[in-house]
């Protein structure tokens, strides 16, 4: 099956692996001889890791598939496997000494009936084994899973719990790291546990502080609750203080790497801010200026308006003689060349509305280029 993190898959390693595999070994001693439920069984490596003790187990899951994968997967003579939903079982009542069902409640929110159905099918005496996330521990630690549809607290999760039975024991579980002494060539069964609290070592257990997991052992009968030993469980070939070593320089490197590119966006930023800024001087310049043009353009039509006025006025009519009369005093050639022209295009025109053919007309033309070219210049032909 594919890891999705709705279930746990085997083929996932470290702190993950750990935390299953952990639950199901502290609960050996409490389940060797008996008839167990595996609620919500997954893709089944708990169910049958329990089988090497139980009397018999049944697994069961509302997937389908995680159903097949266990039945394909994990064959042992007292192991089976039934696709049941977790609120509404698929078995008699009485049929269990023990229901186990760990990390499955926090994905139901028909939590009350999932309870009722675990009492029910559990035999007078039996003993529910069960595991939930330590809501607001595990929200704190940054594990938001989206299967996760109803988290508890220490107080709801033992609230709901006594609602259905009425003798309940608690443990935590969490991850943690300590120093460990042991022979170099064989294993060991038996050991002692110490615990420093920063000023003097005992030698026992500390009590643990902010579990991400709540283990409860729950009965109708107080005379049929078990203990649950004091454990440890770590990988024989996996070093995780080398995996979180790593894992810490690789986010300080990344960490620097971020900053340096925190530090060039930085720059680029204030890089566009001064071209924005550039460019809204820019276009503030462009609007004055074209405001400037828009004016000049009023002043112009303004002043072409009174020039038109002025030369349709009767003063300007009046006053044309003397105009002219200044012009020859004032500038003679220039004015005896502007009243040849005029007389020159004066000639041609009445010389067109003559009644002569174009041969003749082709004939003066080129005897007036041969005497005065500039002539045919000046009148424009």
């Amino acid at each position: 099956m594919k890891f999705t993190g709705e279930r746990y898959i085997p083929s996932e390693q470290g702190q993950i692996r750990l935390e299953h595999y952990h639950r199901y070994a502290s609960i050996l001693k409490i389940i060797t001889g008996k008839g167990i439920l595996d609620l919500a069984c997954g893709e089944g490596y708990g169910s049958y890791f329990m089988s090497k003790h139980a009397a018999f187990v049944v697994g069961a899951d509302i997937s389908e598939d995680a159903i097949k994968h266990a039945q394909a997967n994990y064959n042992k003579s007292n192991l089976s496997y039934v696709r049941s939903d977790a609120s509404n079982l698929a078995f008699p009542s009485n049929s269990f000494d023990i229901v186990v069902s760990f990390e499955t409640i926090e994905h139901l929110i028909e939590q009350e009936a999932m309870l009722r159905e675990i009492r029910r099918v559990l035999r007078p005496g039996g003993i529910l084994l069960m595991s939930s996330p330590n809501k607001p521990v595990y929200s704190a630690e940054s594990r938001d899973n989206e299967f996760h549809v109803k988290e508890l607290d220490f107080g709801e999760f033992d609230s709901l719990l006594r609602d259905f039975f009425p003798h309940v024991d608690f443990y935590g579980q969490r991850l943690m790291m300590g120093s460990v002494i042991q022979p170099l060539y064989s294993a060991c069964k038996t050991g002692e546990i110490w615990s420093d609290d920063g000023v003097k070592i005992v030698n026992e257990s500390p009590l643990i502080e902010d579990p991400v997991y709540f283990i409860a052992v729950c009965s109708d009968k107080k005379s049929s609750l078990k203990k649950l030993r004091m454990s440890a469980l770590y990988p024989a070939s996996f070093d995780l203080v080398k995996y979180y070593i790593g894992f810490a320089k690789w986010a300080k490197n990344t960490d620097a790497r971020i900053s340096i590119l925190c530090a060039e966006v930085a720059d680029r930023d204030e890089q566009i801010t001064d071209r924005d800024e550039q460019i809204t001087s820019l276009t503030i310049e462009t609007v004055r200026r074209g405001q400037w043009a828009l004016s000049l353009d009023a002043q112009l039509k303004e002043e072409q308006s009174k020039l038109i006025a002025l030369t349709k006025s009767t003063s300007w009519r009046i006053t044309l003689p003397l105009r002219e009369a200044r012009k020859w005093l004032t500038s003679p050639i220039s004015q005896t060349k502007r009243y040849a022209k005029g007389l020159l295009r004066i000639a041609k025109r009445l010389y067109q509305l003559l009644p002569l053919s174009y041969q003749t007309k082709a004939r003066h033309r080129q005897w007036i280029e041969n005497i005065s070219p500039r002539i045919l210049q000046v009148s424009g032909s």
